[in-house]
């Protein structure tokens, strides 16, 4: 069983190619003597090849069943973007990008649906007799720190991005007649060239999107989001938020820029507008993001797609954020009637107070079930873990306030009354 489907094309160096899967394997944290990687070209027996490819069904060919046994794809980009050229590897890329979607049934399992796959993207070069290895993955890599991955990544070709923004899947060429006709039925899942080009219409924006995520933290930096290309003899523009915006099928979305020091509320606006407008899942990080502010704060929560069930933001260390952010935030998740899952994480902000446990527990829907508002390192200094705890803590400051205005109605004129903070024990 193998652990990562290789993609590739046959015209890269074998030295190069080694040199990837070894990175790729100590960056994933692979164990040297149980993972594996699935290559055709050692896979698959040469002087035979027809018999493992030519067949009417797609999916009992070699390649098919390996994807379907793999953890993910490990997309090698030659220097030359080659696999974008090769319908074989375009099919390999369909697959991987459209795995989990309810389009593509699992063949072997009617009525399931397939697994989702990863898709890592690593390229090769040698510079002064060395080989210099760079890999690209959406998620954080096991035991690798945030800054690490945003080092790693920084030096990835820019042009290979390029070339990921905009090619088309359909492009592909092949030797074969056959193959191709076998490919495209499978990316039409049937069906004619109408659902043939509509299928490859939303594996291209999810290609794209996939880009586009892993080239933004680079595009923050270089000021390249609104035009990735940065080309001014180029008329198309590739916009990273339209890029995005257009993956209509994504439901789920994972994204940090945390520790990007650099980052503003500006580029927090337009990671918002970019937002698909049927997510379900949304997890943002902007952990240590110094310079966000409520501006930024408020120009997400207006973004937010009414489709979402389940939202982790995290804030810790964003110190300029003040109360007035998060109510902002909390009126606007009031309207999320199907949110269920909500994670807030504010630590390390010290304008907050308790007041947002208030107001958190007040705009939270009925729909909730599952809740954290941690706010340790800030005024409030409390954490709290569970909706059952935030009621509770929500209810200690409500009574607090009103302790405290009764005791101002007895202050007497020309004294200067003070009193210790009122404990939940102190209540009656």
């Amino acid at each position: 069983k193998p652990d990562w489907y290789c993609c590739h094309s046959w015209g890269d160096s074998v030295l190069n190619f080694i040199a990837c899967c070894e990175e790729h394997a100590r960056l994933r944290c692979l164990c040297e003597r149980t993972s594996s990687y699935w290559v055709c070209a050692y896979a698959n027996r040469q002087h035979d090849l027809e018999d493992e490819i030519s067949k009417d069904d797609i999916t009992n060919t070699s390649f098919f069943r390996a994807m379907q046994r793999a953890k993910g794809v490990l997309l090698f980009l030659g220097l030359q973007a080659k696999p974008f050229e090769r319908m074989w590897c375009t099919f390999e890329i369909f697959k991987a990008i459209t795995s989990g979607d309810g389009d593509h049934q699992d063949a072997k399992r009617p009525g399931k649906k397939n697994k989702p796959l990863s898709l890592d993207i690593v390229t090769a070069f040698r510079q002064n007799n060395e080989v210099h290895v760079n890999l690209m993955a959406e998620e954080r890599l096991p035991r690798e720190p945030l800054r690490a991955k945003m080092i790693r990544e920084k030096s990835f070709p820019h042009h290979l991005l390029v070339q990921g923004m905009t090619r088309n899947l359909e492009d592909g060429k092949c030797y074969s007649d056959l193959d191709k006709q076998n490919i495209e039925k499978f990316m039409a899942n049937g069906g004619g060239p109408e659902q043939l080009a509509d299928a490859c219409k939303k594996a291209n924006q999810r290609l794209h999107a996939h880009f586009a995520l892993l080239s933004w933290p680079f595009a923050i930096e270089n000021n390249l989001v609104l035009d990735f290309d940065g080309d001014p003899n180029n008329s198309t523009v590739l916009s990273l938020i339209g890029m995005l915006k257009e993956d209509a099928t994504r439901h789920t979305l994972s994204f940090s820029l945390a520790h990007s020091v650099g980052v503003t509320s500006h580029d927090i606006k337009q990671v918002a507008c970019g937002l698909p407008e049927n997510l379900k899942h949304l997890e943002l990080s902007f952990e240590g993001c110094i310079q966000i502010d409520n501006a930024g704060l408020q120009a997400l929560a207006d973004k937010l797609p009414s489709s979402i069930t389940k939202l982790h933001i995290n804030l810790m260390g964003c110190v300029e954020i003040s109360n007035a952010g998060i109510l902002a935030l909390a009126r606007r998740l009031s309207s999320l009637s199907r949110l269920e899952d909500v994670r807030l994480v504010c630590c390390m902000c010290p304008h907050l107070t308790e007041d947002c446990f208030v107001r958190m527990d007040e705009h939270l829907p009925n729909s909730v079930r599952r809740c954290a508002i941690l706010m340790a390192g800030t005024f409030a200094d409390k954490n709290c873990h569970s909706l059952l705890e935030l009621r509770h803590m929500a209810q200690v400051v409500r009574r607090r306030k009103s302790s405290a205005k009764r005791l101002s109605v007895f202050a007497l004129p020309g004294f200067v009354r003070t009193h210790r903070p009122v404990d939940d024990e102190d209540t009656p």
